[in-house]
């Protein structure tokens, strides 16, 4: 993302959109270019979740997916 663009975004959303597109990566309080105590605190606010939760609610979408479209069997995803 163009240095001028990433500027305009929060480290929440930043964060948000990590855990996305690098669903199997953790997440790295680097990331947000804040402390974790303040990364805490402002997810919180701006999702209403603890960041953990969101990251592994997303994770289970992924998998519910992968599920759907049977892209995987269910061993794999069970492990």
């Amino acid at each position: 993302m163009p240095a001028a663009i990433a500027r305009g975004v929060s480290p929440i959303a930043k964060a948000q959109t990590h855990s996305i597109d690098h669903i199997d990566e953790p997440i790295t309080i680097d990331l947000a270019k804040i402390s974790l105590r303040n990364f805490r605190r402002r997810f919180l606010l701006k999702t209403n979740r603890p960041a953990i939760e969101y990251v592994q609610n997303t994770k289970v979408d992924f998998a519910r997916k992968l599920l759907e479209q049977r892209v995987l069997p269910l061993t794999p995803l069970s492990t």
